[in-house]
């Protein structure tokens, strides 16, 4: 929605609930992969013209392989 402060204040606030849980502060292997790509993510939409430039592609490939994955038990 070209919305780009409100997007970096979301991964902020969705980083920092990450980073509060339980399993993040245990050191849980998915939640360290999920921090370095919202970190990334983050990266890549410091300004429009690296969001432009890369961060887009990056926020919908990620968003793809997300909805491809299922749970698994």
């Amino acid at each position: 929605m070209g919305n780009l402060k409100g997007a970096q204040a979301l991964l902020a606030e969705q980083l920092s609930t990450l980073l509060s849980t339980a399993s993040s502060q245990a050191g849980d292997d998915l939640c360290n992969r999920l921090e370095a790509e919202l970190k990334e993510t983050r990266k890549r939409m410091e300004t429009r013209e690296l969001y432009e430039r890369s961060g887009r592609a990056y926020v919908l490939s990620g968003m793809s392989s997300h909805s491809w994955q299922r749970a698994a038990n």
